[in-house]
């Protein structure tokens, strides 16, 4: 068991093929259940406290701290070193709830306390579900429902996109957008469509890479309805319409394609059309994850697609060839905490002999939820460890690096676009560089790719909604 938790922590630090770790490893499986056990001992314990607690109840949460304290042990003694210390924290809470509640009789008390400590055992769960079981591919449920039928979530690394994406909340809770960004070898466009539950956002920019020239599209407005996104990313369309925004995307991912088509004027009577062909390839990332105060999150992303299309921008005609061009899309849909805060990077290109890269790296910042950082080689998807993303001035050269030696890369911004939005209650600040990438990836296949010019783009985002 010592050496599995050996095991583990390595695990945590670098990337893993998807065959590289047997999901159904049982020593695994009994520190996870283990985990769970305690948990789960933890919250019925919880739930006794209360001012009117019996004699019977009193006896009853005995029972449940002893078995509670019988399991932490051996979960101690199996779990990775970085857990040790949280393990060992629970383990004190529950001699304190014993003081509080069994000795005092104070049961408001100890009631924090096991609140406290039913909140390390979660993080101790995520953090391993961070190293190990999200470097793991699972195949969807056939059910395609992100809630299954006996109310837990479906949470981990998927390999396609879930139908059913029935999140345990309001719909006034729930943040959600489609955004897709186009690279090819002259030109970079992005686009969002977003619905925060009480406000519609939506913004699309193109970047001349030869002139240095930008052209925004914005707006922002109370008026959910503008704003309707798919309630998924197989089908149905996000459509975004206003006095200047008319957007359509059609998700039509079980053909292998979604429809973009936009028409997007300004108040400098720039006037930008297009329809494009955004045609699906490599493997998927698929994600959903709990946080701390039990929010959940879905992410349905690529860095690989291609662009089949044309656009045009006052009167010039740009075309995207599905052999030179690329695409970045996000779907996202989830619970977020009202505090959220994030660094972000995105690029897709080929190494001069002709492989094919993507990158979709996530940096944490504060707490929240963890490690989302993925790349691909010639479609093939990885996990990595916890990405660095270091920078002076955001405007500036950033330097990227992951904890395991993988990523290697500078960042060059060329141009970029900046929000700030305060309503009091509602803030949001983001800082969208766009530029190229550079530097090296040491892959797991044991090959060294340079990196020349890709490009991509980052991003800066702190919001209170």
């Amino acid at each position: 068991m010592k050496s599995l938790g050996r095991m583990i922590a390595l695990l945590c630090v670098i990337v893993i093929p998807v065959a590289a770790f047997a999901v159904d490893n049982p020593d695994y499986k009994r520190i996870v259940s283990g985990l769970a056990s305690t948990r789960e001992s933890l919250e019925k314990a919880r739930r006794l406290c209360s001012p009117t607690l019996t004699a019977d109840g009193y006896d009853e949460l005995a029972r449940l701290l002893l078995q509670a304290e019988k399991t932490l042990p051996r979960m101690k003694t199996a779990a990775p070193g970085y857990q040790t210390e949280r393990i060992e924290q629970v383990f004190e809470n529950i001699q304190a709830v014993r003081c509080s509640a069994l000795s005092g009789r104070d049961t408001e008390a100890a009631a924090a306390t096991l609140d406290s400590a039913i909140r390390t055992l979660k993080f101790c769960a995520y953090a391993l579900n961070d190293g190990v079981d999200f470097l793991i591919k699972k195949h969807t449920p056939a059910s395609s429902a992100l809630m299954n039928s006996k109310g837990g979530m479906n949470l981990g690394w998927f390999d396609t996109p879930f139908e059913n994406l029935n999140l345990p909340d309001s719909v006034m809770r729930q943040k959600k957008w489609h955004f897709f960004s186009f690279t090819s070898r002259d030109y970079i466009i992005g686009f969002a469509a977003v619905n925060v539950g009480y406000l519609s956002n939506y913004f699309m920019y193109l970047f001349n890479m030869k002139t240095g020239k930008l052209v925004e599209f914005e707006d922002l407005s109370p008026v959910i309805s503008k704003a309707k996104v798919a309630p998924n990313s197989i089908a149905g369309t996000t459509i975004y319409k206003s006095k200047l925004i008319d957007t359509k995307i059609e998700n039509h991912y079980n053909d292998g394609y979604y429809l973009v088509v936009f028409d997007c004027k300004n108040k400098n009577n720039d006037h930008i059309t297009g329809r494009i062909k955004v045609l699906t390839s490599g493997e998927e990332y698929v994600n959903s994850k709990e946080d701390l105060e039990n929010r959940i999150v879905y992410t349905h992303q690529n860095s690989t697609y291609k662009a089949d299309g044309l656009v045009c921008i006052n009167g010039s005609e740009i075309r995207f060839d599905p052999e030179e061009s690329f695409v970045s899309m996000d779907y996202t849909k989830g619970l977020h905490k009202y505090h959220t805060e994030w660094l972000w990077a995105s690029a897709a290109g080929k190494t001069k002999d002709g492989t094919e890269i993507g990158i979709n790296l996530g940096a944490p910042v504060g707490k929240g939820f963890l490690n989302s950082s993925v790349f691909w080689i010639n479609g093939e998807i990885y996990r990595i460890a916890t990405v660095k993303m270091k920078y002076t001035n955001v405007y500036r050269n950033w330097k990227i690096s992951s904890a395991d030696g993988i990523f290697n890369l500078d960042f060059h911004p060329l141009g970029h676009r900046e929000g700030s939005v305060n309503l009091g209650i509602l803030v949001s600040k983001y800082k969208q560089p766009f530029g190229t990438f550079s530097g090296t990836i040491n892959a797991p296949d044991g090959k060294r790719y340079v990196i020349e010019n890709m490009l991509g783009v980052t991003e800066e985002h702190i919001a209170k909604w």
